[in-house]
């Protein structure tokens, strides 16, 4: 049985080269040309293309389907073979050829699945935008018998397109990625990587297999080791690798008197099955025999690969991860694992949290940090193989995270490694560089990464007082669980600024006590970068509370409080989070007109809003830092009246769906009424909702989807039932015979030029205004006709729009669906005169 092992994806680069290579120094005298002078039918040459890619000699296959294509270029199943063959060599921009000129042909393929094949090279060759458009077009008429996998897979790699661009465009890193210039090749591969005390050891798919029968004859992987001196690494193969068969894979366990690594053998032209081994220390630098593992490890019709050593959650015995393609696993390469004990290994258990249907590969688990890296193409990634790390916590494995740039790219990412020191990150990648200048087939290069140890400053204050706090006690505490001894302690008795130093991957709790102050902690997760922390002691809590009254200012009779008031307390919590402007609220009203006290917390902020019926309510903050000793604050509310009842509703907002009423137009009135604006407007709530808060999750997503709610509720319905209730009192005015003037003010967003916003808020103006012309039948257009009733425009454009508010056109989320942008897409009652030109 022939098996396609975890290698696949590094042969490409010795079987394309190879070929390349050959052809290079015997001129036309491969295989294919052979059979070409021969003159083989087209049908003789795709039955070879089918048996050639049939046994992973993916090159092979291409060029026979790309001499058919030569010879008929509207061969389908030659262009769709040719475009197979070439994705499985890495080969995409050869395979964009080939599917474009399917897809210009109205070609389907032979599995009917040529658009969603395209759409998948385009997103590998990073055309975010145009595999975007592809899979659109594959999902918008799926050929019939199209399995609903592969409708799925191209959703999920729609919603993909858009997580990598963001990625590759809009993330930083201050890290740089470089090459490991005295170990990479130009045309061959280099991967797995490992830097081992003193020597990096990687793997070299360099070396010629001189006893191959094949012609021309295929290329063998070896392990190398690198010795610095100086500014160069001095390499060379290892004293143990197999003079006929793949060597690759190096790794050791935790003493270092054991090695693991891979043996592996060709089974076809382009496959071959591996098997793991070990050795064990005789000596320094000298290794035993090469003992192969047991049975339940190895199997011998699949490969296993890729070892390392490392634990599993609430287990302090070593285990072996490895690679393999065994049954029974979750998708096409698995992680596996086994304990290890002593000369014998458990049977291998999957690793279900996180293996994937995909490839899931290059296994590297970091002690210290208790972290599993690895690769996969079975979660979002950039392009192919992407870095994933998996932390143990609370004895479990936590879902895995992307390990983002510089480590990732739209290329295959593989073989993270990190070195004793944590100084140095490792990986290999096949991305564009100055090894590996053509992104077709070729070639993985070693990358390292130099690591910033972080640090973190503690900078202890009084919160009341701005003013280092002497004597506290601060403790950095591991809280990551250690297999080599106890967890460490950092401790100083001290004020202002301290400096701790912490380690790449661990956890920590940040504590501070101090005698007559609130003791303090933070938990610093997984820390991957420095960071400044300032403490902001607060004193011990003490017995506080509140009393308000409130008055009349403009009240010349008495000097009693007012009655009927209602006091909303909001809790603004703890002082050094009440910038964040959330908190809980408790509402009282009261009928009498007392003083009336409410408990408060000690360092806490509050916000006092009190409100009574046609009098404009009033907001103190009231913070309660720093108070020492128990104590009733007062406070004392002074509200302006409101006149008249038409004044309790002012002033009335109405809202505007964008560029309404009247689009695109310059006119400055119109014909509509603001009842049919409002009604197509608070109909697209929902819309207005998925369009802005497309893409966004968790918190955001719910914050967002609230504050839309609210302002479609309360401000855009609300202000239509304020228009409707103030137009109801209005006519009782006016038929004691009161002489009104009202003043309408309309607004814009800045999405369109201050000229078109000047006309656009005269419309909006304009629609209020027939509003009262119709109003319940027309009972106001006498009043206006008699200049009884007078209104009087103010449109006003976007000039007083308030800085921030996004004018971008093509930002169409933010400048149209925004609750900042529609905010400003209103018009405003906002002023009454009756009688004389007496303001009320």
């Amino acid at each position: 049985m022939m098996i396609k092992s975890a290698y696949s994806y590094f042969l490409t680069c010795f079987l394309l080269l190879g070929w390349q290579l050959a052809s290079a120094q015997l001129g036309v005298s491969d295989r294919i040309d052979k059979e070409t002078d021969r003159a083989p039918s087209i049908a003789a040459m795709l039955k070879a293309a089918d048996k050639a890619f049939s046994e992973g000699d993916y090159y092979t296959a291409m060029q026979y389907n790309y001499r058919i294509v030569q010879i008929d270029t509207l061969n389908e199943a030659a262009l769709d073979g040719f475009g197979k063959s070439a994705v499985a060599l890495s080969a995409f921009e050869r395979a964009d050829t080939a599917y474009r000129l399917m897809d210009e042909r109205k070609f389907k393929g032979l599995d009917g699945l040529a658009l969603l094949h395209w759409a998948d090279v385009q997103f590998r060759l990073g055309q975010f935008e145009n595999a975007k458009g592809t899979y659109n077009r594959f999902l918008a008429a799926p050929p019939a018998g199209t399995p609903q996998s592969a409708i799925e897979k191209a959703k999920e790699n729609l919603k993909n397109a858009d997580w990598a661009a963001d990625i590759i465009y809009n993330e930083k890193s201050d890290l740089e990625a470089k090459y490991v210039d005295d170990a990479n090749t130009v045309e061959w591969s280099e991967f797995s990587p490992l830097q081992w005390h003193d020597k990096l050891y990687y793997s070299s798919y360099s070396f010629p297999f001189k006893k191959d029968k094949q012609f021309p004859k295929r290329h063998l992987i070896k392990i190398m080791e690198g010795t610095q001196e100086g500014d160069s690494l001095l390499v060379k193969p290892t004293d143990f690798n197999e003079e006929d068969k793949h060597t690759a894979h190096i790794t050791f366990n935790q003493a270092g008197d054991v090695m693991y690594y891979t043996i592996c053998e060709y089974v076809a032209t382009a496959n071959i099955r591996c098997d793991l081994y070990m050795r064990k220390s005789t000596g320094i630098d000298t290794w035993g025999p090469a003992i192969k593992l047991p049975d339940n490890i190895n199997n011998e019709e699949y490969s296993t690969t890729e070892p390392n050593v490392g634990h599993t959650p609430n287990n302090d015995r070593e285990v072996l991860y490895f690679v393999s393609d065994r049954p029974d696993g979750l998708g096409k390469k698995d992680i596996w694992y086994s304990q290890i004990l002593r000369d014998s290994f458990s049977a291998p258990v999957n690793l279900a949290a996180v293996n994937t249907k995909e490839d899931d590969v290059t296994p590297f688990y970091h002690t210290p940090s208790s972290t599993l890296y690895f690769s996969t193409t079975g979660r979002r990634t950039l392009g192919g193989f992407d870095i994933y790390s998996s932390k143990v916590v609370n004895n479990q494995w936590n879902e895995p995270s992307h390990a983002g740039l510089p480590y990732n790219s739209i290329a295959n990412d593989v073989y993270y490694t990190m070195d004793d020191a944590e100084e140095t990150i490792y990986f290999a990648s096949n991305k564009r560089g100055s090894y590996n200048e053509s992104e077709e087939a070729c070639c993985y290069d070693l990358y390292r990464v130099g690591i910033i140890r972080p640090a973190i400053t503690v900078d202890v204050h009084t919160k009341c007082l701005e003013e280092p706090v002497y004597g506290t006690k601060i403790r950095l505490t591991e809280t990551t669980g250690n297999k080599n001894g106890p967890e460490q302690v950092q401790e100083v008795v001290a004020g202002s600024l301290v400096h701790f130093e912490m380690k790449l991957g661990k956890s920590y709790l940040l504590t501070a006590t101090k005698e007559g102050y609130e003791p303090y902690s933070r938990k610093l997760e997984n820390v991957s970068s420095s960071d400044t922390v300032r403490i902001d002691l607060l004193p011990a809590p003490v017995k506080l509370k509140l009393a308000v009254t409130v008055f009349d200012r403009d009240s010349t009779i008495t000097s009693d409080p007012l009655y009927d008031i209602t006091t909303i307390l909001i809790d603004l919590g703890p002082s050094e989070n009440s910038l964040k402007g959330q908190g809980t609220a408790r509402t009282y009203t009261y009928t009498d007109n007392k003083t009336h006290e409410y408990d408060l917390l000690a360092n806490h902020r509050y916000k006092v809003v009190v409100s009574l019926n046609c009098y404009d309510s009033d907001s103190s903050e009231i913070n309660t830092l720093c108070l020492t000793t128990p104590q009733t604050l007062t406070k004392k509310f002074y509200l302006n009246h409101t006149l008249t009842n038409l004044n309790c509703y002012l002033p009335i907002k109405l809202y505007y769906d964008n560029d309404e009423p009247d689009k695109r137009t310059l006119a400055t009135t119109t014909k509509q009424e603001y009842r049919l604006t409002y009604v197509n407007y608070i109909r697209r709530k929902q819309e207005f909702i998925k369009i802005f808060t497309e893409g966004m999750v968790g918190d955001e997503l719910q914050q967002e989807r609230d504050s839309m709610d609210v302002f479609f509720e309360r401000d855009i319905r609300g202000g239509w039932n304020k228009l409707m209730s103030f137009s109801e009192i209005l006519y009782d005015m006016m038929s004691r015979g009161d002489k009104i003037e009202l003043t309408l003010k309309g607004y814009a967003s800045p999405r369109a030029g201050s000229a078109y916003n000047l006309n656009l808020t005269s419309r909006r103006v304009s629609s209020v205004l027939n509003h009262f012309l119709i109003f319940d039948g027309g009972i106001y257009k006498k009043f206006v006709q008699s200049g009884q009733l007078v209104i009087k425009l103010e449109p006003n454009g976007e000039a007083k729009a308030p800085p921030g508010i996004n004018d971008n056109v093509n930002d169409v989320r933010r400048s149209w669906y925004s609750v900042p942008a529609s905010r400003e897409r209103r018009l405003e009652i906002i002023g009454v005169q009756i009688n004389a030109n007496k303001k009320i």
